[in-house]
């Protein structure tokens, strides 16, 4: 136990030591995110897949209600009283051959609208994930320029001044390309 105290004192020494070097900021990752355009412009992206997949799968639940009311239209007409066997038979078939396609259409739209979920997540992520390395280039870029050697998410800070809070200038320098905010240039007046 002696020997242990000596060490880890050594230890935190060292690791001290680097930490006085130093020059540390914050920044609101959460803002920063949701106010770059391009997280914008991948909401809304997302919205207008998850909308158009939602209008696809009701066209086919759609035409899924009217194979079922078929179905009833055939069981009650099974319970005609004066078919004859031969006609009863037939139409029993034919009610069959229609359940199984109701019950295929059921799991195909199912699977369907699974596989086009999953689809529409995983591009999603890897947009997400291509923002998210852009916003850290940017702010190891601007954390440099300030000279800064660390900066940390303001989120996760007990206590901050704030006086070496980046998360404004940040904002700007990633939203500089702003398709929505910047305009052309002003044609020549001759």
């Amino acid at each position: 136990m002696k020997t242990i105290l000596p060490l880890l004192a050594f230890a935190l020494a060292l690791n001290l030591a680097p930490a006085a070097e130093q020059t540390i900021a914050t920044a609101d990752f959460k803002s920063i995110y949701s106010k770059y355009w391009k997280t914008v412009q991948a909401d809304k992206k997302l919205k207008g897949e998850q909308d158009k997949l939602q209008k696809l799968v009701e066209k086919f639940l759609e035409d899924q209600k009217g194979l079922g009311q078929q179905i009833e239209g055939m069981k009650r007409a099974l319970k005609a009283p004066n078919l004859n066997p031969l006609d009863r038979q037939r139409r029993v078939q034919q009610l069959d051959k229609k359940m199984r396609e109701y019950t295929e259409n059921d799991k195909s739209i199912t699977i369907f609208h699974r596989g086009k979920v999953k689809k529409i997540q995983e591009e999603d992520r890897k947009e997400r994930d291509a923002i998210v390395g852009e916003i850290k280039v940017v702010v190891g870029a601007k954390a440099k320029q300030e000279g800064f050697t660390l900066v940390l998410d303001k989120n996760s800070v007990l206590f901050t001044d704030n006086s070496a809070d980046l998360t404004l200038r940040i904002i700007t320098q990633l939203n500089i390309n702003d398709p929505d905010k910047v305009s052309a240039p002003a044609p020549k007046k001759k």
